[in-house]
Parts: structure tokens; C-alpha cells; sequence
């Protein structure tokens, strides 16, 4: 089965053609196009990229050291020697926030890219699928969704020896659920539609028709969800590091800079936990306005509106 065999049964390769977003360098003229002209999908861009430059650059040219405590220097006010101060360890608090950053940024990309996947594939089989086999797989999702995320999270924070792998799993394990869901039901529409039928009545195998008709025209949903997925892991790994579950000192976190700021912001350190709360907010909102830019990019049927 061919996309020329269906397109001709159709009546022509324009009806799947302009189901499909855009490829190669059209998308790309698109994609900065449509950032150009929404402001908000440039002030998220903006936050993306200052944010990455910051925590991945930033130490390449503002060199500090993240290892060793010095508490001669601890808990200094801002100076031009430590433009943010340092805090109750020694560290300087722009050399810990792009560490953190780093780490940070390393685990919610992956939580984002694994869950997303994993989601997309599961719901696009459910859908696909039907029937019993999809009931089964759904109600497996609801019954988890069921079960607070965060109580899921710490429980199993808890269970295994915090580092960079564990916390992408552990957070990954509820992230997942959501895609899983958009993705079924934009799978069950797409899967309606006649060229997904023609393809069906010509014998075309599921997995064939996964590729190159489900996901697709499903791209929309799921790389909207990837960047919300990037902002909720960020959250979620702020949460468990401010309670203590997340990366084990000296690794540098932006919970963990909360959680000890926190402590100290009485004693009137204040820049010992407010760069570090708007670090988080910055990097929730760059990808959440992002990802609303990029549906209205790769959804056809926005397009089309």
C-alpha cells in the first residue's frame, strides 16, 4: 500500500497533502514566520533560549566552583565579585543557578522525550487497535490518573537512590498518562478520515498506517504536549528537591536552592532563594507559550481556521 495507490483512490495527492503539516525547510519558514509575528510565541522563544544559553553557556564564561563549600565567603551580600551574593555553603548563587539549570534542563528534556513517546505510542495503538484491547489499555491509564502524581512521585523518590536516571524515571512513570490520552483521542478522529479508511479498505498494515498517517497528522498534539511535558517535569523535579528526594549535594537543583534559601530568607538573605523561584517561573512559562506557538504551527486543522 502507497501513498500514490490511496491518493488516487481519493482522487488526487492534494486531500493527503494538505492533511499533512509541513516538511523540511517549509516548516521551518513557517515556524519563523508565525514567531515573528506572535509576540507571545517570541517572548517564550526568548525565555527557551535564555534559559539554555544560561545554564549550558553561562558557566563556559561566569567560571565558579560547585564543588568544594568555602564558609568563609558564605551568605555574602551581592557584590561585583558575586554578582548574586553566595550562599550559607559558599557557592555563588549564579554559578549554582546555572548548575542547577543544567541539571534541571538535562532531566525535564528527557522526562519530556521518553513520556511523550511512550504516551504517543500507546495511545496511537489503543486507538488504532479498538475494541477490547483498547478499553484495556485505557482503563490502565485511568486507574493510574487516578492516583495523585505527586504522591506517586515522592513514593517512589523515596524507594530508589536519587540521581539523574532514577529522577527521569520516576518522573516519566506519571507523565506519560496525559499524551497517552490526547493522543488516543486525536488518533480516533484522524483515524475517521478517508484517506485513513482508503488505506484500511486497500489492506494497509496498522503499523504502516501508525506512520505515515496517525502520528503525522497527530504531530500537532504531540510536540505541543512534549513542551508542557519539559514545564511539568521542571515542576515536578522543584517539588521533590525542595522536599528533599531530589539530586544528592553537592549536584546543584533549583528545588534544592529553594528549599535551603527558604531556611534562610529570614535571616534576610533574600537572594538566596528569589533567583532561583524565578528561574522556574521563567522556564514554566517560556515552554508553555512555546508550545502554544508550535500548535498553531503544526496543527492542520488551526491551519486551515
Amino acid at each position: 500500500m502507497t501513498d500514490a495507490a490511496v491518493s488516487k483512490v481519493l482522487g488526487g495527492d492534494v486531500v493527503v497533502a494538505d492533511l499533512l503539516p509541513p516538511s523540511g525547510g517549509g516548516l521551518v519558514r513557517r515556524i519563523a514566520a508565525e514567531v515573528r509575528a506572535d509576540k507571545s510565541a517570541l517572548i517564550g522563544l526568548t525565555l527557551v533560549v535564555f534559559v539554555l544559553l544560561f545554564s549550558f553557556v553561562g558557566p563556559l564564561v561566569y567560571r565558579t566552583d560547585q564543588v568544594h563549600t568555602n564558609v568563609v565567603i558564605a551568605n555574602l551580600a551581592p557584590s561585583s565579585q558575586h554578582l548574586l551574593g553566595t550562599d550559607d555553603l559558599g557557592y555563588d548563587i549564579v554559578g549554582r543557578l546555572m548548575a542547577g539549570g543544567q541539571s534541571t534542563m538535562e532531566i525535564a528534556l528527557a522526562v519530556a522525550l521518553l513520556a511523550t513517546t511512550v504516551g504517543a505510542i500507546w495511545g496511537s495503538l489503543a486507538a488504532l487497535t479498538g475494541g477490547a484491547l483498547d478499553s484495556v489499555m485505557m482503563r490502565a491509564v485511568d486507574v493510574l490518573l487516578g492516583i495523585p502524581g505527586l504522591f506517586i512521585v515522592i513514593f517512589l523518590a523515596t524507594a530508589v537512590k536519587p540521581d539523574v536516571w532514577t529522577l527521569i524515571g520516576v518522573i516519566a512513570v506519571i507523565s506519560w498518562l496525559v499524551p497517552a490520552r490526547l493522543v488516543r483521542g486525536e488518533s480516533l478522529a484522524i483515524r475517521t478520515l478517508s484517506f485513513v479508511e482508503a488505506s484500511r479498505g486497500f489492506g494497509a498494515r496498522k503499523d504502516w498506517m501508525l506512520r505515515r498517517h496517525i502520528v503525522p497528522n497527530a504531530i500537532g498534539v504531540i510536540v505541543v504536549n512534549a513542551t508542557f511535558q519539559v514545564a511539568t517535569a521542571v515542576l515536578l523535579l522543584a517539588y521533590l528537591s525542595f522536599l528533599g528526594f531530589g539530586l544528592p549535594p553537592p549536584t546543584a537543583s533549583w528545588g534544592g536552592m529553594l528549599s535551603t534559601g527558604l531556611n534562610n530568607m529570614f535571616n534576610g538573605y533574600w537572594w538566596e532563594i528569589y533567583p532561583a523561584g524565578i528561574m522556574v517561573v521563567i522556564t514554566v512559562i517560556g515552554f508553555n507559550l512555546l508550545g502554544d506557538a508550535l500548535r498553531n504551527i503544526l496543527d492542520p486543522r488551526l491551519q486551515e481556521r
